[in-house]
């Protein structure tokens, strides 16, 4: 069969494929990087969790095609069923190939109805240097400065800098809602959500790479902006932005505290396996799957992992160098030696806190011990006295049913990521959780 080289075509012609159960043929469409991390198995089982519940294919509303980075062409085909709709979303660069591929809830994102656009204004920055610099957004509130300020960073995966999921913005909700109570952000998108073609190449890539620079040099932005107050710079991280958060204040001391958000401590490849059981057990990848994670994931603990483990062999489609800096860092013990005193209270202190008030605030994480990453005493997450503690894995981890309930929606594309996950609320209590952590963040770094 001829190539189908023109975006839109490609998206319906997937649609098409799918709703025949055609998945060898899909899979044939996928790009050696997406062919490295997603199989047909994959596609069906999103497919029949996501699309098969909706009942009969109905049509294909008109497709949006833009531009982006990395010379791809991103394209949403709205799906119609007989009982609802979704949107499929792909990324090619227009050889017939699919790059990218995402199932998501229909629909558009929406302000959220704590935010006050009329409170702040965003500016366009570049973060980090060189040809793997990335687009940010600074949000800063209008009126009287200096503020204190959020450094956001997002999951794994090629997030840009909202943390989109489909018509979900957390990142951009956040960033809002802080700014509407007086807080300035900077968020951007992740190097490689602007440059997978060049990340591809580059098998020595690490997760520090992947984070440090670039959260190091909003800091550097933050810390000269006349508006900000230099003291009074945060890290914000979600899922693993959270798990790398310590990481960025070990190389910053000016860092005055981090919000982790479903920051787990486990090492990762163990909770790769953890979430593909939870998805197995949940019916929406075959069983087969928890043998092939276990066993990539057993390939990272191995004494002879190095970067020229084959990426084939380990979770997720990361380099063996990736998994090796991973391997050597422990969270949880980064944000313990941060601080060198503590409060009366004996609790620890990251560089930065002035006394006044705790800056620290921690999701609780359940680890076991193992290679690199020693059983740490227990200690319970500290929040200011009079204001509510949030489990942020109940909130935001993908592994995790919500309060209220909600239809979730997933992807894959070529990170291979399974954190890409996130609930569509389905009551107004559900629909009130990003609000919480608006306050909550307000709470942790006013």
């Amino acid at each position: 069969m001829e190539a189908i080289t023109d975006p839109a075509a490609l998206a319906a012609h997937f649609v098409d494929l799918a709703d025949r159960g055609r998945w060898q043929d899909i899979e044939a469409l996928f790009a050696p990087n997406l062919r490295a991390v997603v199989s047909a198995d994959a596609v069906q089982a999103g497919w029949t969790s996501e699309a098969l519940p909706l009942g009969d294919l109905a049509g294909l509303g008109p497709a949006h095609a833009e531009r982006i980075d990395g010379g791809l062409t991103r394209v949403s085909v709205p799906v119609s069923f007989a009982k609802g709709d979704l949107t499929v979303v792909i990324a090619t660069t227009g050889d017939g190939l699919l790059q990218g591929l995402r199932l998501a809830a229909a629909g558009e994102w929406a302000p959220p109805p704590y935010a006050a656009p009329k409170r702040f204004a965003e500016h366009e920055v570049v973060v980090g240097d060189g040809p793997l610099a990335v687009p940010g957004t600074l949000t800063v509130p209008r009126a009287g400065g200096p503020f204190a300020a959020a450094i956001l960073l997002s999951g794994g995966g090629p997030f840009d800098r909202d943390g989109t999921a489909g018509p979900l913005k957390p990142l951009k909700d956040l960033a809002w809602g802080l700014a509407s109570r007086g807080i300035a952000s900077l968020r951007f998108d992740k190097v490689s959500a602007v440059h997978p073609e060049v990340l591809a190449e580059m098998l020595e890539f690490t997760a520090a790479d992947e984070y440090l620079p670039y959260a190091r040099d909003a800091f550097r932005q933050l810390h000269r902006n006349p508006e900000i107050s230099s003291d009074r710079i945060h890290v914000v991280g979600h899922s693993m932005g959270g798990k790398m958060a310590p990481r960025v204040a070990e190389a910053e001391p000016g860092i005055a505290g981090l919000v982790l958000l479903a920051a787990d401590a486990v090492p990762m490849q163990r909770a790769v396996v953890r979430t593909v059981r939870h998805l197995v057990s949940l019916g929406a990848i075959p069983a087969a799957a928890v043998a092939a994670v276990e066993q990539q994931a057993a390939n990272v603990e191995r004494d002879d992992l190095s970067s020229s483990t084959p990426t084939e062999d380990l979770p997720l489609g990361y380099s063996g160098a990736y998994w090796l800096d991973l391997r050597s860092y422990d969270p949880v013990a980064t944000a313990e030696a941060g601080p060198a005193d503590a409060d009366p209270a004996g609790r620890a202190r990251l560089p930065g806190h002035r006394g006044r008030r705790s800056r620290t605030v921690a999701s609780r994480s359940r680890r076991p011990s193992g290679r690199g990453h020693p059983r740490p005493r227990r200690r319970q997450p500290h929040v200011r006295a009079g204001h509510r503690s949030l489990d942020a894995g109940r909130v935001l981890d993908a592994g995790e049913r919500r309060p209220g309930g909600g239809r979730r929606h997933r992807y894959v594309d070529q990170s291979g990521s399974l954190a890409g996950q996130a609930a569509v609320p389905r009551n107004p209590g559900a629909a009130k959780l990003i609000s919480m952590f608006a306050q909550f963040l307000v709470c942790a770094i006013s």
